[in-house]
């Protein structure tokens, strides 16, 4: 699913561009013989103030951080998918009565503007039929981001020099790495927490499908301004403390992973909650972490013991095929869960 789809042959390679608040994430993937190869990987940071909540505020210094990543990491392709998240982006699913995809697109404007707060004319629209819900009925994923987000971030790209082939969603491209990298049984609820700089996306996914998408303001910022406020450390010591390996400093942050964690694992119960009065289940039988701050120290345990569930650090190049020369030795580990949403993306 995409916003905004261009004519592209495989082939040629597409770039999976994930543009967030504190680094920009590129993986390159061409398609041959009916499987995906991952041929290229890079990951550049960007100055603390560049981009705030999604919002781009140095607008030149994200173009050159693009264009230098690419440049560096060996990427050749200018073919680019990219992803919005954030306010701006509505997902949600909807019933709608049983018809052809054809006879949706003529009624889908009609039934969103039932479940968006945006005028219609406001958005750009998409939607994917996930299959009968039963009684006539059928299961819709209604995708809506406010034009102005989408038109300022194609944009950049191609004032990058970048072709941009298709928009999407942050909270679907992950569910894109996921359903290339891991199977499910019908019938298992699985969440997926992408756990970026400033936007955590929660993601619950049944028999594959999406069931429920949210965006939550609690991310790994927060663990690092809390670290910052209790620990009394400017914001580089911040950061580091909060992806620290050495015991002496998770001891340190312990505490603060429960107060932030807390915050973060509230929005997701509520969530819960929330599909429970809805659907009358949502009791999940796993969980995934990705995103930067999947790795922080301690929060994949504080998440196994708050849902009560077994819990994984993703890993989205799982079952793709790649050269064991893409990573150097232990580097795979460090970053595959912060490529999470770029791999998605490049399987557009």
């Amino acid at each position: 699913m995409g916003f905004w789809n261009a004519f592209l042959k495989m082939d040629t390679g597409i770039v999976g561009l994930d543009i967030g608040s504190r680094s920009i994430k590129a993986v390159e993937a061409s398609h041959k013989g009916g499987r995906f190869i991952v041929a290229r990987h890079g990951t550049a940071p960007l100055p603390p103030d560049a981009i705030v909540d999604g919002e781009i505020m140095d607008r030149e210094v994200v173009i050159e951080c693009i264009q230098d990543l690419l440049r560096e990491s060996g990427i050749r392709s200018r073919h680019v998918a990219s992803a919005v998240s954030g306010r701006s982006v509505i997902v949600k699913r909807i019933t709608l009565d049983s018809m052809t995809t054809e006879q949706a697109s003529e009624v889908i404007y009609w039934e969103a503007e039932q479940h968006i707060t945006y005028g219609i004319d406001e958005v750009s629209l998409d939607f994917q039929i996930l299959g009968e819900a039963g009684q006539g009925k059928m299961d819709v994923l209604l995708v809506a981001a406010k034009k102005e987000t989408v038109d300022m971030h194609t944009s950049l790209l191609r004032d990058a020099g970048l072709v941009p082939v298709i928009v999407d969603v942050d909270s679907l491209a992950v569910q894109n790495a996921f359903e290339a990298n891991y199977e499910t049984d019908k019938s298992e609820k699985v969440l997926l927490l992408n756990v970026g700089a400033s936007v955590t996306n929660v993601s619950l996914l049944t028999g594959g499908a999406p069931l429920f998408t949210r965006d939550l303001s609690v991310a790994g910022n927060a663990f690092a301004d809390e670290i910052q406020r209790v620990l009394s450390v400017d914001r580089d010591e911040a950061e580091r403390i909060a992806r620290s390996p050495r015991e002496e400093d998770r001891e340190r942050i312990g505490p603060i992973l429960d107060t932030v964690g807390q915050d973060l694992l509230l929005g997701v119960e509520r969530s819960l909650s929330y599909l429970r009065g809805v659907s009358g289940s949502a009791e999940i039988s796993r969980a995934l972490l990705s995103g930067g701050g999947a790795l922080l120290p301690g929060l994949h345990g504080y998440v196994a013991n708050r849902l009560g569930v077994p819990v994984e650090i993703a890993d989205p190049f799982r079952s793709l095929d790649f050269d064991e020369a893409l990573f150097r030795e232990g580097e795979r580990e460090e970053v595959a869960p912060s490529l999470m949403v770029a791999v998605g993306l490049a399987l557009r």
